[in-house]
């Protein structure tokens, strides 16, 4: 039988389609991989393999830059603040003494927030804190043990009253000394002028699969009696644990939006007072811990063997935390 032009044309369409298919199916099959023109063959990630943060296990596209820890304050004439909830980990720590004014130490390597603030004073455990998280530090100047302390385990560190690269700056609508901020872009290109390592070295935390994560229903509250109480509300409805503080919803200045996270840590410790207004944290070694993710409490324990060490956390068993891929906030409580 004698085809016509127009089924000779639908079945070199088809057979177009079919070869077409084949080659794809050659290409992107069994290890999911693909073949450059040179023959050399490129792996290709699943949505799950995607690279995520050692800090907060998000997919992340930054996650082999170095990242920056920040100082924060928290006083009435600060709020909202800039910043905290677009950091990966937060650790809440007191200024002075136990139940006293505290401070929050965020770790941004992810997101880069356009202004980062209220920056203030460095106290000697911070310093310990952020070395183990191998990130480079800043703050507005410190007391004369945090300055001292920061110099004698050799933390890389970006001092607000040098201004490296016009780094910081402070906003005239805010009074002093309340009013110092900075920038992620101003942080990163201050370190670079200055010649500091860009790349992380932090191992990270271990991080559940969408598989292992279990969201209870129940509610849950997280009290923290600081000078200006704290309270986290687990809402079940999104895993989450919503910041309240001073008795009022937190909110991000830069998001207009209440402060979460998915994991909140207590960790237990001793805490006095090295001299007047600093507080002398001990934050390696080890001690009692109660990690809350899910609507669940866990009992652990937190351990950081030096400076240098990761601070790390375990359950009743000794086996290390997996966090929810998200937000980690450290409170430090005696």
């Amino acid at each position: 039988m004698k085809l016509s032009k127009k089924q000779k044309k639908i079945i070199f369409l088809v057979l177009g389609i079919l070869i077409l298919a084949g080659v794809l199916f050659f290409l992107f099959s069994k290890e999911g991989t693909v073949f450059k023109a040179s023959g050399e063959s490129v792996g290709l990630k699943k949505p799950e393999e995607a690279a995520k943060s050692p800090f907060s296990g998000v997919a992340c596209s930054n996650n082999q830059r170095r990242a920056f820890a920040v100082v924060l304050a928290q006083y009435p004439e600060t709020m909202p603040l800039s910043s905290p909830s677009e950091a990966d980990i937060v650790i809440e720590g007191p200024v002075a003494n136990a139940g006293g004014v505290s401070r929050l130490i965020a770790i941004f390597q992810c997101q880069e927030p356009a202004e980062i603030g209220s920056i203030r004073s460095v106290r000697p455990y911070m310093a310990d804190i952020a070395l183990g998280y191998d990130t480079i530090f800043s703050s507005w100047g410190g007391c004369d043990a945090g300055i001292e302390r920061i110099k004698e385990i050799g933390l890389d560190w970006l001092d607000a009253r040098q201004n490296p690269g016009g780094a910081f700056f402070r906003k005239k609508n805010i009074a002093a000394p309340h009013n110092g901020f900075t920038s992620f872009e101003g942080l990163k290109k201050a370190s670079q002028s200055l010649g500091m390592r860009q790349e992380n070295q932090f191992d990270g935390y271990q991080f559940q699969n969408k598989n292992e994560i279990i969201i209870e229903k129940n509610s849950q509250e997280i009290d923290i009696n600081y000078h200006y109480p704290v309270k986290w509300v687990y809402e079940p409805e999104s895993g989450n644990y919503l910041r309240f503080w001073n008795n009022q919803k937190m909110i991000d200045r830069n998001t207009s939006k209440q402060v979460t996270a998915k994991n909140i840590v207590l960790m237990k410790t001793t805490i006095s007072s090295l001299s007047e207004g600093v507080a002398d944290v001990k934050v390696t070694g080890s001690g009692e811990a109660l990690i809350y993710q899910g609507g669940k409490e866990i009992n652990g324990t937190w351990k950081k063997e030096n400076s240098r060490a990761k601070l790390t956390f375990f359950d009743e068993s000794d086996n290390e935390i997996k966090f929810i891929p998200g937000q980690i906030w450290i409170e430090i409580v005696d």
